[in-house]
Formats: structure tokens, C-alpha cells, sequence
């Protein structure tokens, strides 16, 4: 798995500084317009998973102020948001409420003396610990599901569940690494985002996404070397891979 590949891939290409100024500035307004500048990025970091799956690394997605093109990249980050979002309270609510019950529970369980504060201690620990396991497993789930949407562009495919929990089967462990090797390059290049005023935060997110695009491309290419089964995968709008700056 090549982590680090967005990095390359993305910095080779002419139209890099004037894309990541751009995801910037979009990501900036998400600040005062909640959400669409947001959408759009993860609109745009879409585009660059079905190149990627392809094989087609080069030119990059670029991102522009055509009206048509965000709106596609608009369309797109919206069905993958909406993806996400889904699953995260269908996996996630549950388990705070458990957590609210355990806790009420707790507090009763406590005045029982010695026994009872050593009997609650025992069970916040084992709560604690299969919170971790369950939150691994859903944020792979969430992961590869608004994958598949990158993809192909539907709804439905990140709703898909049977296929889903296959592909979380079949990728977990190469999945949890890649997820903590990007959380590590996420808090990186946020702390040199901080550094420079805040102002390179927005960069620094924008990069991440870029990184997890590749990743997420590399662990669909695995996924077919498993024997799973293709996604159509829905063509980009022309002027997508148009160049902004001659090569």
C-alpha cells in the first residue's frame, strides 16, 4: 500500500498549487456557508478516487469555478455525506445510548460500597475497550461505503450492505492501518497548519483528502484482487480533466 502516494501524484501535476488554493478558499467558506464549500471538496477528492481506479493518475481532477463542474462535484460530495452521515447514526446513536444507560447504571450500582465501585470499574473497562473495537469496525464500514459511492456515483451503492460488510471482511486490517497512518499525517500537517496562523489548516485538510482518495482507490484495487466484484464506475465531466496550466 502506497500511503503516501496522493502526495506525488498530486504535486506532479501543473495545476497542484492552483487546485490547492482552491479546495482552500472552499473549505475557508464552509466557515460562513455551512456545508457546500465542504461538499464540493469531497466532491473533487471523488473524482480523484475513480481516476485512481482506473489507473489513471495523471491529470488530476482539477477543481474550477465552472458552474457545471461544481455542481457535479457538489452532487457528488452531497451523496457521499449523506452516505456517511446515515451510517454514522445508524452505528454510532446506539452505542451513545448504551453508554447513557451504562452510566445511569453505573451510578446506582456504585453506592453499593467496595464491591459495587470495583464491579462498575470492571465494566467501564470492558465498555471502554469494545467501544474501541466497535468504533474501528464502524469507521471502516463508513469508510468503505461512502467508497463505493465515490465510485460509481448512486446512492444505493453505499447502502449496499451485504457487499459492504464483505469488503470491511476482506480489507479490515489493511483498512484500520491505512486509517491510522492517515490520522498520523492528518495531525501532522494540522500542526503545521496551526503554525502558519491557522491559515494552512485548510491546505492541510484539503491534502489529507487527497491522501485518503489514493488510499481509498489502492483498497478497491485490493478488493478486486480478492475476487470481489467490480462497480461501474460513472465518467467524470470533460471539463474535469481539462488543464488550467499548460504542462
Amino acid at each position: 500500500m502506497e500511503y503516501f502516494r496522493g502526495f506525488s501524484v498530486f504535486f506532479d501535476d501543473p495545476d497542484c498549487v492552483r487546485n490547492l488554493l482552491l479546495a482552500s478558499l472552499l473549505l475557508f467558506s464552509s466557515s460562513f456557508i455551512p456545508f457546500v464549500g465542504q461538499m464540493i471538496v469531497i466532491g473533487w477528492a471523488g473524482f480523484i478516487v475513480r481516476e485512481a481506479v482506473r489507473g489513471r493518475l495523471q491529470p488530476v481532477p482539477r477543481l474550477d469555478f465552472d458552474v457545471d463542474l461544481l455542481l457535479r462535484q457538489l452532487e457528488l460530495g452531497f451523496k457521499m455525506m449523506v452516505v456517511r452521515f446515515a451510517w454514522s447514526v445508524v452505528l454510532f446513536f446506539p452505542l451513545i445510548v448504551v453508554w447513557v444507560v451504562g452510566l445511569i447504571a453505573a451510578g446506582a450500582f456504585s453506592s453499593g460500597g467496595s464491591a459495587g465501585g470495583g464491579f462498575v470499574l470492571l465494566a467501564l473497562l470492558c465498555g471502554g475497550l469494545l467501544t474501541v473495537a466497535w468504533c474501528l469496525v464502524g469507521g471502516v464500514f463508513i469508510w468503505l461505503a461512502a467508497l463505493r459511492t465515490a465510485i460509481t456515483g448512486k446512492l444505493g451503492d453505499g447502502f449496499a450492505v451485504g457487499v459492504v460488510l464483505a469488503m470491511c471482511r476482506t480489507l479490515f486490517g489493511e483498512a484500520v492501518l491505512a486509517a491510522i497512518v492517515l490520522a498520523f499525517a492528518g495531525i501532522v500537517l494540522t500542526a503545521l497548519g496551526v503554525l502558519l496562523l491557522f491559515i494552512g489548516v485548510f491546505p492541510a485538510t484539503a491534502l489529507v483528502m487527497v491522501l485518503q482518495a489514493h488510499v481509498g482507490a489502492q483498497l478497491y484495487e485490493r478488493w478486486l484482487d480478492q475476487g470481489g466484484d467490480p462497480l461501474p464506475i460513472e465518467p467524470l465531466p470533460e471539463q474535469a480533466l481539462q488543464r488550467a496550466v499548460s504542462p
